[in-house]
């Protein structure tokens, strides 16, 4: 899910591209998507159930160690692990991992900078 305002399609095609991002991207500017999930941070992976509960909430993996710095491989696999507990049954604590508060996002996308 692409949340920055000022990105239309070909900018969140180009963005995917350059994060190397196979799956496909929604577009939510106006963070509709976000407040269903209830995300704080990006990037996140948020897993949902039948009735719209969150059943995961946290980082993907640990690929990047920082924004645009990124290890050779991941050594985490958190939403892994939380797909593999999920499918087994098991009910798990939302995680609070990544680089960037949503919160911040308005501010950021008015003035126009670039993360």
């Amino acid at each position: 899910m692409q949340v920055r305002s000022r990105f239309d399609a070909g900018r969140a095609r180009e963005h995917a591209k350059e994060y190397d991002l196979k799956a496909s991207v929604l577009l939510d500017p106006h963070h509709r998507l976000v407040k269903l999930a209830r995300a704080t941070v990006t990037p996140q992976a948020v897993v949902m159930g039948k009735k719209g509960e969150v059943l995961y909430s946290g980082r993907i993996d640990d690929l990047y160690t920082a924004l645009g710095k990124k290890r050779g491989t991941a050594t985490q696999r958190d939403l892994r692990e939380a797909l593999d507990a999920i499918t087994g049954g098991k009910r798990l604590k939302s995680g609070q991992h990544g680089h960037r508060v949503l919160n911040s996002l308005k501010s950021v996308s008015e003035n126009g900078s670039r993360w």
